[in-house]
C-alpha cells in the first residue's frame, strides 16, 4: 500500500479556481467536466496525495460522473498552460491519478514539476509515471 503525503492548506487569498478574477492568486483555472468532454487524455502520473486534499489545495470543484471503470471523481483544470485533469476511481487504491491533454510544456517532468509546485509537495509525491524512469526531476522543488 502506498503512504499518502500530506499536502499544505490553500495559500492565503486564493480564490476558488472557478472563479475568473484579474490578478487572482490562485495558479489554477478550473473548467467543467462538460466543457472538457472532448480533450483527448493521456496518462501522467499517480500522486500519493489524496484527492480531496489537491482538490481543497486548488480550491478546486470536485464532480462525480462514471465510466467504464466505475464511478469516478474528477476536477478539469488549467496551469501553466496544460490542461489537467485529476481523478478517483471508486475501489481503486489511494492516491489521484493525474492526465493531461497535448497542450503547454511538452516535457512531462516540466508539466508534473508545475503541478507538485502548485501543490506545495515535492518528487516524493510521484508514486508512478508514465515517462519513465530515469526522467530529471532536479528542477522539481522539494516540498
Amino acid at each position: 500500500m502506498t503512504e499518502m503525503i500530506e499536502i499544505p492548506d490553500t495559500e492565503g487569498g486564493w480564490e476558488p479556481a472557478t472563479e475568473l478574477r484579474a490578478g487572482g492568486r490562485n495558479p489554477v483555472r478550473q473548467a467543467s467536466m462538460f466543457q472538457s468532454v472532448a480533450w483527448p487524455l493521456n496518462s501522467l502520473a499517480l500522486l500519493s496525495v489524496d484527492l480531496e486534499t489537491v482538490a481543497r489545495r486548488l480550491k478546486l470543484t470536485l464532480e462525480t460522473s462514471w465510466d467504464g471503470h466505475g464511478g469516478v471523481r474528477a476536477a478539469f483544470f488549467v496551469l501553466d498552460g496544460t490542461d489537467f485533469v485529476v481523478t478517483h476511481h471508486e475501489g481503486d487504491a489511494a492516491g489521484t491519478q493525474v492526465w493531461t491533454r497535448k497542450g503547454g510544456p511538452v516535457d512531462p517532468a516540466a508539466r508534473v514539476g508545475g503541478l507538485l509546485a502548485a501543490l506545495g509537495v515535492g518528487p516524493e509525491a510521484i508514486s508512478y509515471s508514465t515517462w519513465g524512469a530515469g526522467t530529471d526531476l532536479s528542477h522539481v522543488p522539494a516540498a
